[in-house]
């Protein structure tokens, strides 16, 4: 069980920090772009969140680019990293919150400061850095004593005290944490009632039943789940991790209690939750439950099957952690140094040559606004298109689609190649082929392609060539830059990785091939399209900062 109590506290820095929907201060309904802000917010973080993790990070990123004040900036910050963090992206994770800190501390937000501090201790602390958790739990508290709001003080102690609790699990002192969780449920029920304290006790409650349940109490335990159960707030039937850790606890508490036909229902509705919600330590977790149920069931194959779903998925979960402490805090000192001294070699050398080479430095900047332009309009682009995209019929463009050599359009009697149905259906097809990403799949060809889509080659090269606007290769090779675009764009681990594992991520061959058609298809290598995006984000970070 340890490492279920370990996992346990996955949801502690997400209460910790952007889950306050309902702000306390002047600014909570001082106008209408705030009310819709918050609205906004609880969609993307109770409901998209609950199905499509990869959609509420795209929609977190927009919700950010349009934040006018501090406080939304902050929160939209948090939420982009609460769901890198709900798919194992720890260091993107805590590259936000880093980012939302330095906005709170400028702006003296001693509440978000608060908020901040502690969901970095409990990502620290999960780390296994508890000196380094316990350094910013401090700092929360500390920010806190500037507060005159009793609500978000009692909130604040009271989420202080759930993570004190989590310190008490690590060490297996269920004794301890079980007071922790009591005292924290004292303060939180001072709170006015909302979405988020019902999601505040609903997590208290699964952990005191936790607990319980550790301490062979089965009966509280069973109390508090249920008691969960009913305060958990996902409307409908979206579903939140914290509910799939509610039924696994279920689960394992049936299971203790003999009751194996409920247990078995529970687990299954947790297993639901977590392929559902694609949430790593939830997953972790079921698979670990459902090995215990099977194990004690007799059934030897579906218990090898969880078990090996278990130890797969905790090695993937482990393994996309390895090595994030070191390069975090043990080379940061390092690091800095190394970039100071680029910078000094890099203003000499750049003295030199405008001393040298003025009319060469003059032309190098003349490409540079031109690559320049090229990367904004790339970028405008892809935000264009990515959030929310629309689907438009292709038959509208015909007369706008030519071959290359800009002659008659390609297709001038396309119901004599290809019928009207199926042109539909092989429309169809390509949007679900591009959705899944099927394009980065290595040594795609077009004869493979037709045959996942069920058609020949003819047929599948007319419709690409008459609707798509171009042959299979540009159709494919576009389709990849794109999507390798997308995810430098969206995630900032991705402007630290080699050229050759970017073309791996793609789908390309080899590392020239990729920078061949990256530079053909966004006018600039990778490495140069890699630089400005890295400066959009510094000069994002300064305009938040004086802003």
């Amino acid at each position: 069980m340890k490492t279920r109590h370990s996992l346990l506290v996955l949801f502690c820095c997400l209460l910790f920090a952007p889950l306050s929907f309902a702000q306390s201060g002047p600014e909570a309904h001082s106008n209408d772009g705030q009310s819709n802000f918050d609205r906004a917010f609880y969609d993307i973080y109770m409901h998209v969140a609950s199905t499509d993790v990869n959609v509420a990070l795209r929609a977190a990123d927009s919700l950010y680019r349009v934040s006018t004040t501090d406080i939304q900036q902050v929160r939209a910050l948090m939420l982009i990293g609460e769901m890198h963090r709900r798919v194992a992206n720890r260091d993107s994770s805590i590259y936000y919150a880093e980012r939302a800190i330095r906005i709170a501390n400028n702006a003296k937000l001693y509440e978000w400061q608060a908020r901040i501090y502690g969901a970095l201790s409990t990502q620290l602390r999960e780390m296994g850095l508890l000196n380094k958790g316990a350094h910013y739990l401090a700092l929360g508290l500390k920010a806190i004593e500037h507060i005159d709001n009793e609500h978000v003080v009692w909130q604040y102690k009271g989420l202080s005290l759930q993570e004190s609790g989590h310190y008490a699990l690590e060490k297996q002192d269920f004794s301890g944490a079980l007071a922790d969780f009591q005292q924290a449920e004292v303060f939180l029920k001072k709170l006015s009632e909302s979405p988020s304290t019902l999601f505040m006790l609903a997590q208290n409650h699964e952990r005191l039943g936790l607990c319980y349940l550790e301490l062979g109490r089965l009966d509280s335990s069973r109390i508090h789940y249920e008691r969960a159960l009913e305060l958990e707030p996902s409307p409908g039937t979206a579903e939140s991790p914290v509910k799939g850790l509610i039924y696994t606890g279920l689960g394992l508490l049936d299971i203790k209690d003999n009751q194996d036909s409920n247990a078995y229902a529970y687990l299954q509705k947790a297993l639901h939750i977590a392929e559902t919600t694609e949430f790593p330590s939830l997953k972790i977790d079921v698979y670990e439950a459902l090995a215990a149920y099977y194990r004690k069931a007799g059934d030897l194959e579906a218990y090898t099957k969880y078990n090996d779903l278990f130890l797969a998925t905790q090695n993937q979960y482990n393994q996309r952690n390895k090595g994030y402490v070191d390069e975090v805090f043990t080379g940061v000192e390092a690091n800095f140094a190394k970039v100071s001294a680029s910078n000094r070699l890099l203003l000499v050398f750049s003295a030199c040559c405008l001393v040298v080479c003025g009319l060469g430095f003059l032309f190098f900047l003349r490409r540079q606004r031109k690559q320049r332009r090229r990367f904004k309009e790339i970028i405008a682009n892809l935000r264009n298109s990515r959030v929310y995209t629309t689907s438009v019929d292709p038959v509208e463009n015909i007369d706008l689609v030519v071959d290359d050599g800009g002659e008659e359009p390609v297709a001038d009697h396309p119901k004599e190649v290809v019928s009207e149905s199926t042109r539909i259906e092989l429309m169809d097809k390509l949007t679900q082929f591009e959705a899944s990403h099927g394009f980065i799949e290595k040594g795609i060809s077009i004869a493979v392609l037709a045959g996942k889509l069920n058609t020949n080659t003819k047929y599948l090269s007319h419709v690409i060539n008459q609707y798509k606007g171009k042959d299979f290769n540009t159709y494919i090779n576009e389709l990849r830059i794109n999507y390798i675009i997308s995810k430098m764009e969206s995630d900032a681990r991705y402007l630290n990785y080699k050229i050759s594992y970017l073309a791996e991520e793609s789908g390309f061959s080899s590392h020239s091939q990729f920078a061949t058609v990256f530079r053909g298809i966004a006018g600039m290598s990778p490495s140069t399209f890699i630089a400005y995006l890295r400066k959009e984000e510094k000069d994002v970070d300064e305009r938040s900062l004086v802003s």
